[in-house]
């Protein structure tokens, strides 16, 4: 009986790293209602991106869609710490090319984040996707490479329009203002892509 009992658990693990139900990347918006049911809001943000909140499987998950496929996925665990082990599985959830490896590239020294890529070739700094292990928001981002270069490009997009406004005000309040200018390649970093922390219910 102790034998089929461990082997029942083996089994079970098994099955968890290898469910393709804690997935996201390149699933169209049915196969989002298919394993994790109705979403608690969706929505079109201002940037045109279409994001929903789902719960589902003990975590709060946030997708986003372009062009009808997810490009982006955030998940959190309401109640309890990230272990090792969940960040691995979602990892292999996500890895969108059977052919490619996750790659961990670097931690952030000044916000203790862990990021990894994913890599046809492990020698070779071209990737397909992109990992973030946000540790003080306790919250595990993946997105496509093609998703991670428009967020750059938005966030460095709106940092120029602040930019602006903020040289007119200068200009308006002294007669020599400084000019500012922005570094394209200094000023975004792949852990500015945007996560919606999803919502939480304390008393339900």
């Amino acid at each position: 009986m102790v034998k089929n009992l461990v082997w029942t658990l083996v089994v079970v693990a098994g099955l968890f790293l290898a469910n393709p139900s804690k997935g996201a990347l390149g699933w169209t918006w049915d196969e989002c209602q298919q394993h994790w049911g109705k979403p608690l809001l969706s929505e079109t943000d201002s940037d045109g991106l279409f994001t929903a909140n789902f719960e589902a499987q003990g975590l709060s998950i946030m997708v986003c869609l372009t062009d009808g496929k997810v490009v982006r996925v955030a998940y959190k665990p309401p109640h309890h710490e990230f272990t090792k082990g969940e960040i691995v599985t979602l990892q292999k959830a996500n890895a969108i090319s059977p052919s490619a490896t996750w790659i961990f590239t670097r931690k952030d020294e000044s916000t203790e984040n862990y990021e990894w890529q994913l890599r046809e070739d492990p020698n070779k700094t071209d990737f397909i996707a992109i990992a973030i292990f946000i540790v003080k928001m306790n919250a595990f981002v993946v997105a496509t490479e093609a998703d991670n270069q428009r967020a750059k490009m938005i966030r460095l997009s709106k940092i120029s329009v602040q930019l602006k406004a903020l040289n007119e005000n200068l200009a308006k309040e002294t007669t020599a203002p400084k000019i500012l200018a922005v570094d394209p390649g200094a000023s975004v970093s792949a852990t500015t892509m945007r996560l919606r922390k999803a919502p939480t219910y304390e008393n339900s």
